[in-house]
């Protein structure tokens, strides 16, 4: 069960940096995109 737990804890590591990733270029596309006057109607 501990190598269980130390698996799913590297995986949430894992989600937790992605999601960080994501978000960070989401908000900098966002931000561009209001600049810029592009990214209004994106799929993303």
């Amino acid at each position: 069960m501990n190598l269980l737990g130390q698996v799913l804890a590297e995986y949430l590591a894992d989600i937790a940096a992605a999601l960080t990733v994501t978000a960070a270029a989401w908000l900098v596309r966002k931000r561009r995109g209001r600049q810029t006057g592009l990214g209004e109607g994106d799929a993303t």
